[in-house]
């Protein structure tokens, strides 16, 4: 073949349009895959970013509103914190609960024979993660309905107690409506 056949057959009108078509799907396989494929990962990649970034969002929001549920609680109950104050002091205080739990036994017709306070570490460093504990021994001498008097009036005070142990016993063998118990308590007082 020489050289001026081959150019006549490749300046051939159809020889012409397939060169331009072969031409033109090598150059968009070009940009497929140089320009546009790395565009259509980026897209894709967001795309799913974004649904993750959804997902976060909506945990987001949900903790935001359990935020805002208990700040309006807290908001609500703000005037009576001073309740919570009260029941469970941040000291001992153990002169108000030895008054208190002194003037229940006059106000029940107790007559107090004992009371003793345990062991309190005063020096405990760091943060208290929970209430600590104030025990109080109390023996007494009383009816029947002076205890559970005593008992129905120390229940309602403010300040958090609660009975550990009780212990009634008689020292007749006989039931009379104003024997005497010899009755034995251990109050619980808590401070944080």
């Amino acid at each position: 073949m020489d050289k001026n056949s081959l150019i006549k057959k490749l300046t051939a009108k159809n020889i012409e349009d397939y060169s331009y078509t072969i031409i033109f799907f090598l150059t968009f396989s070009f940009f497929v895959l140089v320009v546009i494929k790395p565009n259509i990962t980026t897209v894709f990649s967001l795309q799913k970013e974004l649904d993750e970034l959804k997902v976060i969002d909506e945990s987001y929001n949900g903790v935001i509103d359990k935020i805002i549920n208990i700040q309006t609680l807290l908001e609500s109950s703000r005037d009576q914190i001073y309740l919570i104050e009260e029941a469970v002091p941040t000291t001992p205080q153990l002169n108000s609960l030895i008054s208190n739990i002194r003037q229940i036994a006059t106000e029940s017709n107790v007559v107090v024979n004992q009371l003793s306070v345990s062991e309190i570490n005063l020096k405990k460093e760091g943060k208290r993660n929970e209430a600590e504990l104030v025990q109080v021994d109390f023996e007494t001498t009383t009816s029947f309905e002076g205890i559970n008097n005593f008992i129905m009036v120390l229940q309602e005070q403010r300040r958090l107690k609660t009975i550990d142990n009780i212990s009634i016993s008689s020292d007749t063998k006989g039931a009379t409506d104003s024997g005497k118990l010899n009755v034995s308590l251990i109050i619980n007082g808590y401070y944080l």
